[in-house]
Parts: structure tokens; C-alpha cells; sequence
């Protein structure tokens, strides 16, 4: 019973108070229709009262909580929006960090392909001249060979070749008369019959040769098909060289 009678208490006041202050408020509109100084008396006690009500207390405390809540909602709106500026600058601090991992990756890849390239490329160059190097070992094989060749028909004065015969026509040479080069020798000499003779490559040119029944000549000349044991001698008809056709002849190289 005594709490219910404390909790009817204040409203009680409250709306007592409100109407008293109702009636006050009325009664002085009517006195200051008379245009008494009773009643601008009155008005300033009344705004003296009104100050000190509950209802005004009221009505203060209700502007000054919204005046808060208006402070709490910009600082709440703040610390959001610098939340979200920091996420962001956090997202666009993550996104560098990949573009920039993603471009290192990318580096390291084209770094690591070109090694590779190099090292293909170093691989081919490696094969090349060791492909090179036997090619020149043959060449150099073939070469003693032929100088062995050379040095042991130098070094037996006589032995037999394969002799036949040649002219500086178009049946021996391919070229005519007038053509460039017609009737000139691979060492530049012009043929001469009783001096030019073709011989293999391991004769040098300016060697002096007998050959059995015709004498002496002088090595000038070559030909696609002499070769070791094989001599091709000059004459200037091609009914002569048809006529001698191919001889078995002791052939004399003179050092």
C-alpha cells in the first residue's frame, strides 16, 4: 500500500502543479486585458514558477538528452566513417601488395624462362661447334689423307695411272670458244698441248710428271673426276683424244 501511494504521488504533483500553472496562466491573460501592473507582475513570477516546475525541469532535460543524442549520432557517424576509411586503406594496402606480389611472380618467371632460353640456346651453341669441331676433324683426316696419299706418290717415282685425254671444248670443258675462261687451266695458265695435264689434288700444280710414251708435262690443271691414279693429258683435237681414248701408263712423279 505504501509503494502504491509513493508511485501515485509525484504524478500527482505533476499534474496539479500543470494545472495550477494552467489556471495561473489564464487568470493573468484576463488581468493583463485590464492592463494592470498586478498582472505584468504576475507574469514575471508566473515565468519564475514556470522555470522552477517539473514541467519545465522536464522540458530541459528532454532538449539537452536530444542535444546528447545528436553529439553521440555525429561521433557514432565519425568513428564509422573512419572505420570505413580505415578498411579501405586497408583493402587498397592488400591490393598493392598483390599487384606487387603478382609482379614480382611475374618477374621471377620471365627471369627464370630466360635462363632457361640461355641455357638452351648456350646448349645449341655447345652442339654447334662440337659439330664444328668434328667437321674440321674430318676435313683435317681427309687432309692428311690426301697429303699421305700425295707423299706416297711423290715418294715412288713411277707407279701406273689411269691416263686419258682431254681438249678445251665442249665434250671436256663445257664452254666454247669465246665463252669467259675457254681454254684457261685452274691455275690460271692457258692449256698447251705437250705441257698441260690435269692431275688428282695430291699432285701440286707446277709438278713435273713423265708419262710413258708422251713425255714430260706439268701438272695445271683439275677435273671433277681425277682422282688418285688418274691423269687427264691436254691435246687440242677431239678426234686425237677420242682416238687415244683410256691407256694404262707408267707415270713418273719428278720431286
Amino acid at each position: 500500500m505504501n509503494k502504491l501511494t509513493k508511485s501515485l504521488k509525484v504524478p500527482t504533483i505533476i499534474t496539479c502543479t500543470i494545472a495550477w500553472a494552467w489556471f495561473l496562466s489564464h487568470d493573468i491573460e484576463d488581468d493583463n486585458k485590464g492592463g494592470t501592473s498586478e498582472s505584468s507582475n504576475a507574469i514575471k513570477r508566473m515565468e519564475e514558477i514556470k522555470k522552477n516546475s517539473i514541467v519545465y525541469q522536464v522540458e530541459s532535460f528532454h532538449k539537452e538528452y536530444e542535444r546528447l543524442k545528436e553529439e553521440e549520432r555525429k561521433k557514432l557517424e565519425e568513428l564509422e566513417r573512419q572505420r570505413l576509411e580505415k578498411l579501405e586503406q586497408e583493402r587498397q594496402v592488400k591490393l598493392e601488395q598483390e599487384r606487387l606480389a603478382r609482379i614480382e611472380r611475374e618477374r621471377q618467371l620471365a627471369e627464370a624462362k630466360r635462363i632457361e632460353e640461355a641455357k638452351k640456346a648456350e646448349q645449341v651453341r655447345v652442339a654447334q661447334v662440337e659439330v664444328r669441331k668434328k667437321q674440321q676433324q674430318i676435313e683435317t683426316g681427309k687432309q692428311q689423307q690426301i697429303i699421305s696419299r700425295g707423299s706416297s706418290e711423290n715418294a715412288n717415282s713411277k707407279s701406273y695411272y689411269d691416263v686419258t685425254f682431254y681438249t678445251a671444248g665442249v665434250e671436256s670443258t663445257g664452254k666454247a670458244r669465246g665463252d669467259k675462261d675457254y681454254g684457261l687451266t685452274a691455275s690460271g695458265t692457258t692449256v698447251y698441248e705437250g705441257r698441260t695435264a690435269a692431275c688428282p689434288k695430291s699432285i701440286p700444280f707446277g709438278t713435273k710428271i713423265h708419262i710413258e710414251g708422251f713425255g714430260y708435262r706439268v701438272c695445271e690443271d683439275r677435273g671433277g673426276a681425277i682422282v688418285n691414279g688418274h691423269l687427264d693429258v691436254y691435246v687440242d683435237s677431239l678426234s686425237k683424244a677420242r682416238n687415244l681414248g683410256r691407256q694404262k701408263l707408267l707415270v713418273t712423279v719428278l720431286n
